[in-house]
């Protein structure tokens, strides 16, 4: 499954019932592949997130994850050590650089 391609999916439980969309994948920093992605829960500002792990295609738009609606949603959040999101990993780097050039000056100016 291409993984740049799965943000804005549908999601739908292992009952075919909408959990909302995806609204980004994850990364494991290490090995540099996907292994999570956060979903957006419909109706909610809430977020979920679900291993990538048993997560189906079901046509072009939607995906089917192994587990019921309920155990996402009351599920513990995800903490984000040694995983970064796809679509702020760019913006985290920016700003490590940013930090590290801003920290090189005041050293070589001082």
């Amino acid at each position: 499954m291409d993984t740049d391609r799965i943000p804005g999916r549908v999601v739908v439980d292992r009952s075919g019932r909408t959990l909302g969309d995806v609204d980004d994948v994850l990364l494991d920093v290490v090995r540099q592949q996907p292994v999570w992605m956060r979903i957006r829960l419909a109706g909610t500002d809430d977020r979920g997130s679900v291993p990538l792990r048993g997560v189906s295609l079901l046509g072009e738009e939607r995906l089917q994850i192994p587990y019921e609606r309920e155990a996402v949603i009351e599920a513990p959040a995800v903490h984000s050590f040694g995983v970064v999101f796809r679509q702020s990993a760019t913006r985290a780097l920016s700003t490590l650089l940013a930090i590290r050039r801003a920290s090189t000056f005041r050293r070589s100016a001082g």
